[in-house]
């Protein structure tokens, strides 16, 4: 009678165990570095309740607006620490497209980079035209390590998802043209400097964190 009772009493406990489950969100699919998340690329599942998922969203309504820091596999858990805010531009800026000298597979949307210029800070004497010309530039435009400034705070819009193609069989030649352009919402008067510099020079993009 004494094993019948243990016996129960061990399946109930293992029963309990199998049921104590927590709802999380998972990948719907891939998600790449730097990738918005939204409803389609994310769904819910039920695992069994364990402090491994104690980070992970669990609802998709929490993990919107976010953008990724790291590339998710299809079915993998998304955490709160794999995410971050998805910055929007404030009203007065302007989304420009820029080729950049540097490979933008470092950037993130919604952060905030400088964009500078190692072929001095001529462009930005236009940006006033009652400003006379000078050998160092106008006094709003500063430099950084000894490279032209054309903008302090270019916030990071878009980064096109063709810079993770590549291949045995690629055209080298892409990773000049698409690969190494990023959307960046710009002040009107950063926009200008910036659209002017692109046909004189290489433009890097500059992480400030």
């Amino acid at each position: 009678m004494l094993v019948a009772v243990c016996v129960f009493t061990m399946m109930r406990f293992i029963g309990s165990l199998a049921t104590d489950t927590t709802r999380i969100v998972v990948a719907a699919r891939g998600i790449e570095r730097g990738e918005s998340l939204d409803a389609p690329s994310m769904r819910v599942v039920e695992v069994p309740r364990s402090d491994v998922f104690r980070q992970a969203f669990t609802t998709p309504a929490q993990a919107l607006k976010r953008v990724s820091r790291t590339a998710i596999a299809k079915g993998q858990p998304i955490y709160r620490n794999s995410v971050a805010l998805l910055a929007e531009p404030s009203a007065g800026l302007t989304d420009v497209r820029v080729t950049l000298a540097s490979l933008p597979g470092g950037l993130m949307p919604g952060e905030e980079v400088r964009l500078v210029s190692s072929d001095g800070c001529e462009v930005s004497e236009g940006r006033n035209p009652g400003d006379k010309a000078s050998d160092e530039g106008p006094p709003d435009r500063d430099r950084f390590e000894g490279l032209c400034v054309l903008s302090e705070k270019a916030l990071v819009v878009d980064i096109p998802l063709a810079q993770h193609a590549g291949g045995l069989f690629s055209p080298t030649e892409s990773l000049e043209r698409s690969d190494q352009t990023a959307v960046f919402a710009l002040t009107p008067e950063d926009a200008i400097a910036v659209i002017a510099q692109q046909s004189r020079g290489p433009i890097l993009a500059v992480t400030t964190r």
